[in-house]
């Protein structure tokens, strides 16, 4: 496999490695996350579970255990670099200011399309589960979301393009990507595809300025997470907000609202940026 992977282009070997992070973490969590509803739905086990895979996995992809020869390269493609000096409250902001972003740009989708959002079907399913797994699994499936998305995206495949056709072609190509995948399917509508494609172009310029994929995993996971919650305790807003649109009942006040913290949040986002 190792020698495999060398013969090929680095665009395409770092593609390669990257969708097999992206698919063996998920495909990991889906399998625990089905088996223990099945089997012990009362007792989320799996979310301990997926943890211990998650930390292994990282370990790993940072470089640790063999081969020797990649330690170095995995430590670099990995780029999970803490922050730290005068940049640090710097890019913290910026991780903040883009997940309220992106989460402000989901509502203003929900108010202005009618949509069938995936999640809300999802919820649903495990409304009958005590609140105790139901809370498990969200914030599993929130970490397993924005740390395998980010390492697998910003790490592994963004920054090998970085180094070989420089960070603009880099953070564009993984954005429109990132998107592809993400094509409508069980979770995702055409009207939601935007928000993916803003999210990569984002994460991969905070991935980029700060030299670290670890805003990007707390921005991605923080808003993977508040998405999931108020879905789950306010589910019937939720499915209320998704089937109807302001374009055919009219603009109202919540719609105003977000539009308004939305630019504000964009004007502060630009000039965080700007500052890295």
């Amino acid at each position: 496999m190792s020698s495999f992977l060398n013969k090929l282009p680095v665009w395409l070997k770092s593609l390669v490695i990257a969708f097999i992070i992206l698919e063996g973490g998920t495909m990991t969590w889906g399998l625990l996350a089905r088996t223990n509803i099945r089997l012990t739905p009362e007792i989320p086990w799996s979310g301990v579970v997926m943890l211990v895979i998650l930390g292994l996995l990282i370990k790993y992809l940072g470089g640790w255990g063999p081969p020797e020869k990649t330690k170095k390269i995995r430590t670099l493609w990995l780029r999970l670099n803490s922050i730290s000096g005068s940049s640090k409250p710097r890019v913290i902001l910026s991780a903040v200011l883009l997940g309220f972003t992106l989460l402000l740009f989901t509502l203003l989708s929900w108010q202005l399309v009618s949509i069938e959002f995936g999640p809300l079907t999802q919820i649903q399913r495990i409304q009958h589960l005590p609140a105790w797994t139901i809370a498990t699994l969200i914030l599993t499936t929130s970490m397993v979301a924005g740390v395998v998305e980010e390492v697998a995206f910003r790490g592994y495949l963004q920054k090998p393009l970085e180094d070989r056709y420089g960070p603009l072609s880099a953070i564009i190509l993984v954005a429109v990507i990132f998107t592809l995948i993400h094509l409508p399917g069980l979770t995702i509508t055409p009207a939601l595809l935007p928000i993916f494609l803003l999210g990569s172009l984002g994460w991969g310029v905070l991935a980029y300025l700060s030299n670290s994929i670890l805003p990007g995993i707390i921005a991605h996971v923080a808003l993977d997470a508040v998405g999931f919650f108020w879905i789950w305790l306010d589910n019937d807003n939720a499915k209320a907000l998704a089937n109807h649109s302001v374009l055919e009942t009219g603009f109202d006040s919540l719609f105003l609202w977000t539009v308004g913290f939305l630019l504000f949040s964009l004007t502060a986002l630009t000039l965080s940026f700007r500052s890295l």
